[in-house]
């Protein structure tokens, strides 16, 4: 498992070591989709409709200090636990485990999706139907964020606005 845990974070600091370009500055109208706080922005986050007692929560994180940070997890009033997990193959099985923290660079980005990172909600107070909102709040060493989750369809793939431009 340890090797598994170290692959995922091999992967990730390659991702979160890209570079940001353009401009960070949003419009209001997107208030709904992104968040931003102790120089962490978070944009779409999303999981799907679900009426298990557990989901997964994806969003596009930046870090737009010129400080490390390091993701550690969450918290809901919807669930009980948010905790940070890694996808990984075990006996041809796919599986979420659980990851302490993950860091992202200055400037850097991460992304948390399907098949990668995400947070995953346990202990769900009730179902998720498409088209709900609710919040969650992710936790870094820094600070944390306050961010819309947006409920989208059971096989959903992406956010629905994904590629959308803000």
């Amino acid at each position: 498992m340890r090797r598994s845990i170290l692959i995922i974070l091999g992967v990730l600091s390659l991702t979160s070591t890209a570079s940001l370009a353009g401009d960070h500055h949003h419009a209001n109208d997107h208030a709904a989709h992104e968040a931003a706080a102790h120089g962490i922005h978070g944009l779409h986050a999303w999981t799907r409709a679900t009426d298990d007692d557990h989901a997964l929560v994806f969003v596009e994180l930046k870090n737009e200090s010129d400080h490390e940070v390091h993701l550690t997890g969450g918290h809901s009033a919807i669930a009980e636990t948010v905790t940070l997990v890694g996808f990984q193959m075990q006996e041809g099985e796919a599986v979420y485990v659980p990851i302490p923290q993950v860091p992202v660079q200055p400037e850097g980005e991460l992304d948390l999706m399907p098949n990668g990172l995400a947070l995953q909600l346990d202990g769900l107070a009730r179902p998720l139907a498409k088209g709900e909102s609710f919040e969650v709040e992710i936790v870094f060493d820094q600070g944390h964020l306050m961010m819309p989750v947006q409920v989208e369809a059971n096989n959903a793939t992406q956010h629905s606005h994904a590629g959308h431009m803000h």
